[in-house]
C-alpha cells in the first residue's frame, strides 16, 4: 500500500516536472533538456570552453542551459552580446 502511494507520487512528480519544464522552456532559446535537480551539469566537464563549443555547434550562438535551480542564457559572440545589451538598455528607458 505504501509502496503504491510512493510510486504514484513519483510518477505524478515526474510528469509535473517534465510538463512544467517544457512549458517554461518554450519561451527560452533552444538548449539541452535539463535533468531533475542537477540541470545540465552532466553536459559540462572540467574545461570551461569545450562543452560550450559543442553546445554552440548544436544549438547556435544563443542557447539555454540549466544549472540546478535556474536557467542561464549563453551568448557566444561579442557582437551579439553588444546588440542584446543595447536592446535591453532601450527596453528599460
Amino acid at each position: 500500500m505504501i509502496l503504491e502511494f510512493v510510486a504514484t507520487l513519483f510518477i505524478v512528480w515526474f510528469l509535473w516536472y517534465f510538463v512544467t519544464t517544457y512549458l517554461e522552456r518554450r519561451s527560452m532559446p533552444p538548449g539541452p533538456f535539463p535533468y531533475p535537480f542537477i540541470g545540465n551539469l552532466l553536459h559540462l566537464d572540467s574545461s570551461n570552453t569545450k562543452p560550450f563549443k559543442t553546445l554552440r555547434k548544436k544549438y547556435g550562438d544563443i542557447f539555454t542551459v540549466t544549472f540546478a535551480i535556474g536557467n542561464t542564457v549563453v551568448v557566444n559572440t561579442a557582437s551579439l552580446a553588444r546588440k542584446l545589451n543595447l536592446t535591453i538598455k532601450t527596453m528599460w528607458l
